[in-house]
């Protein structure tokens, strides 16, 4: 079986859609142009002769590359496909000159991506519902320019690498649903939702440590916002999130793993905690 790995064009999204569409996972055709618009070239496709039978997206963000969208068609499973697509991703990390690649995995395919040198690092665990008590807050408002260098801040504490880039896309494509906690001026918290097929994909969310009533008032007005399910990621070790999200009437849909190749991660600020992390987020 001869597999050619070419990169994603724009001709290819239509497919990709259905591709994930038949996953459940809610994408649109403006999610993966914003994918390939982050970053150029770094998306694949496999295809077994004229056909398009696999597919793969990256995201990079300083020091690292982070994989996403990794599905091959069901009926070809198992032979080599996703490997392929896997290494044409370390190859295009390498190329840039980016030690580190990550992911999130589901906890079934960690094996895989274990045997090709990927190491655990944090374990998440996926919600999914129509919160109850949804509501809106006086504190918490769209972000607009005033307020960026607060979000920027906020999520280079939280999050091991620059993401300017990545935030001021999704605050282009999202500005409704980019919303910020404000007290006194300053900026204690941000929460984005994307929308998609039949559901709002939460993240990133961040907030200032020892603050939940700033997390649950930013959750509770993204919903009301939005009025449809929410699906959002969350680190298994964030206890007091889940409990959160779990009185709100969510349910836990799945297990994740962060994994990673190469380099080693930053180590965050104990000020200011990430809450959630979202699939297009991640890549």
């Amino acid at each position: 079986m001869s597999v050619a790995i070419t990169a994603m064009r724009g001709q290819d999204i239509g497919w990709a859609v259905g591709l994930t569409g038949k996953e459940c996972w809610g994408f649109v055709r403006s999610d993966f142009l914003r994918i390939m618009e982050h970053t150029p070239g770094g998306s694949f496709v496999a295809r077994l002769g004229p056909r398009r039978v696999g597919m793969l997206t990256t995201m990079c963000h300083g020091r690292t590359c982070w994989i996403g969208n990794v599905v091959v068609e069901r009926a070809l499973r198992g032979k080599g496909i996703g490997k392929l697509l896997v290494e044409s991703a370390l190859n295009f990390s390498a190329l840039r000159g980016i030690k580190r690649t990550a992911l999130l995995s589901r906890e079934r395919t960690v094996g895989f991506y274990a045997g090709m040198g990927f190491h655990r690092d944090a374990r998440f665990v996926g919600m999914s519902g129509v919160p109850d008590g949804s509501g809106n807050h006086p504190n918490v408002v769209p972000v607009t320019p005033a307020l960026w260098t607060g979000v920027l801040a906020l999520d280079r504490k939280a999050c091991d690498e620059e993401r300017r880039r990545l935030l001021r896309l999704l605050a282009r494509d999202f500005a409704k649903y980019f919303l910020a906690y404000v007290e006194k001026g300053c900026v204690l918290g941000f929460i984005v939702g994307k929308p998609g097929r039949g559901l709002v994909d939460v993240g990133p969310w961040v907030a200032v440590s020892g603050r939940p009533d700033v997390a649950s008032a930013l959750f509770r007005a993204l919903a009301s916002s939005t009025g449809k399910r929410l699906e959002v990621y969350v680190p298994r070790k964030r206890r007091w999130v889940l409990n959160l999200l779990g009185e709100l009437g969510l349910k836990p849909i799945a297990g994740f793993v962060e994994m990673h190749r190469g380099g080693r991660k930053r180590p965050s600020s104990a000020r200011v905690e990430m809450l959630a992390v979202a699939g297009l987020e991640k890549g």
